[in-house]
């Protein structure tokens, strides 16, 4: 026994998040496919139980009213036949004389003549407005709840009375509440038992995908690794032959330059292929330290400036006056801002506008990367922030990149322990006179009391950006 405890331990041993949170759906997918299957199980025993015991009580109504009937006399002796057949119930169980006063423990019996007038009355029935009667099988509310058979007497197609016979629901009544007393001990207790088993059989199951998921991860690493040396002698090479006076022919140079820019391209997405399996693995060791937020968003605004007058727009940056010290990796949270910098830039026409703004709220620190760009269509926002997904691979090319900037920012947003998401976006084709894309950044601060809010301090590094020739 406790080695197939340790069986099960090892095989569901914790995981990372990604795993965790999807056995944990497993998990909650399992419990919920067979809590309602349980559950309907149970409903339907139930609804069975129910009609069994009242097709039982019917069934005795049927057999007691037969056999009532049965002992009922019909004398036909009256000199003028005024009143009709005459009845003798002295012979009829629980109605005649010598029973009469035993009374009827289960339930009660009524005699009615023809005419509607009670004649005999055997029990307590329950407390009810008069019914017209006829043949009928009724359930009659009460406490206890009745069910109830009238049946006529007819002969020679003349009706000669009604007899009324009800049985007490009580006896039902009293086993179909253990029945539920089971039900809603014993259906709880399986739901639960039926969770613990949805848990440990999605560990069980998610152990091949997560050394699947981790081999792909390790051999991503390693390629990108291994191709990042061969790839920088190839840029090296082609940077060292156009140097060379005997490239000087102007297709040979141009061949070269094609090369060394697709190099460098490569580069760029063999890096960012090797920093998202390095931030994958939860092994990865990072060198955190006390950063002031605002010096490095001031530091970035002006390392990007000239990007920004390039392109003829103009970027600015709103920030508190006191350090914002937050405890992360420096190299990741520059790359973190200057990939949501740099891509705001790309995306805005001449004349446009970016704005950077830092604020503080209760132990975060909230930055907004704010354009006025071509903005990102609603159907597409779901996905920006998956790994080489592009709004538009036409658009991407002319502006470069391989859809992995926001995965990246995603990813370094989620070591630090904060996030990044789209806050506000609309598309220039979506008829709002102003388009353009929010950014948000949220990350906890350093310090467990926030540093004293300081009015905004405006700085901006380019009012007037020169024109673009159209």
């Amino acid at each position: 026994m406790a080695s197939v405890i340790d069986w099960l331990t090892s095989k569901t041993r914790p995981s990372p998040s990604l795993f965790q949170s999807t056995r944990r759906n497993l998990a909650l997918w399992y419990t919920g496919v067979m809590g309602a299957i349980i559950l309907a199980a149970a409903a339907g025993y139930y609804l069975v139980t129910v009609h069994q015991q009242l097709a039982e009580v019917d069934r005795d109504l049927a057999s007691l009213s037969q056999t009532l009937i049965a002992g009922i006399e019909v004398k036909d002796d009256d000199e003028d036949n005024r009143y009709g057949p005459r009845l003798q119930l002295d012979h009829v169980p629980f109605l005649g004389e010598e029973s009469r006063t035993t009374g009827f423990p289960q339930g009660y019996i009524r005699w009615y003549r023809p005419d509607g007038w009670l004649q005999q009355n055997v029990g307590k029935p329950p407390h009810l407005p008069p019914r017209p009667l006829r043949d009928s099988l009724v359930t009659l509310d009460g406490e206890p709840a009745h069910r109830e058979q009238t049946t006529a007497l007819v002969q020679s197609g003349r009706t000669l009375g009604y007899l009324q016979v009800g049985l007490s629901l009580a006896p039902l009544e009293e086993d179909l509440h253990q029945v539920r007393l089971t039900l809603g001990f014993g259906a709880p207790l399986v739901l639960v038992i039926v969770g613990i088993a949805g848990w440990v059989l999605a560990g069980i199951a998610i152990v091949p995908i997560e050394r699947s998921y981790a081999r792909l991860q390790q051999f991503t690493a390693d390629a990108s690794h291994e191709l990042r040396t061969p790839l920088a002698a190839l840029r090296a090479n082609a940077q060292a032959a156009l140097k060379q006076p005997v490239f000087c022919e102007v297709e040979t140079r141009a061949k070269l330059e094609a090369i060394d820019r697709s190099s460098e391209r490569m580069g760029t997405l063999v890096a960012d292929l090797l920093f998202l399996a390095r931030a994958d693995s939860t092994e990865a060791a990072r060198e955190r330290e006390v950063c002031n937020l605002a010096e490095v968003l001031t530091d970035l605004c002006e390392e990007l400036a000239p990007v920004a007058v390039g392109r003829g727009v103009r970027l600015s940056f709103q920030g508190q006056s006191m350090p914002v010290s937050i405890l992360a990796n420096l190299n990741e949270l520059y790359r973190l801002f200057t990939n949501l910098i740099t891509n705001a830039v790309k995306y805005t026409p001449v004349n446009g506008r970016v704005v950077v703004e830092l604020t503080v709220a209760i132990h975060q620190a909230i930055v907004t990367v704010e354009d006025t760009g071509i903005g990102i269509p609603v159907e597409h926002q779901p996905y920006i922030f998956e790994r080489f997904y592009r709004v538009d691979s036409v658009r991407g090319r002319e502006v470069g990149g391989s859809g992995l900037g926001l995965a990246i920012c995603q990813s370094i947003a989620r070591l630090h322990g904060g996030t990044v998401e789209l806050t506000r976006s609309s598309s220039s084709t979506s008829g709002i006179s102003e388009s353009g894309s929010v950014f948000t950044v949220r990350l906890p601060l350093h310090s467990s009391e926030p540093p004293p809010v300081q009015a905004l301090v405006l700085k901006e590094h380019y009012q007037n950006p020169p024109q673009r020739a159209k």
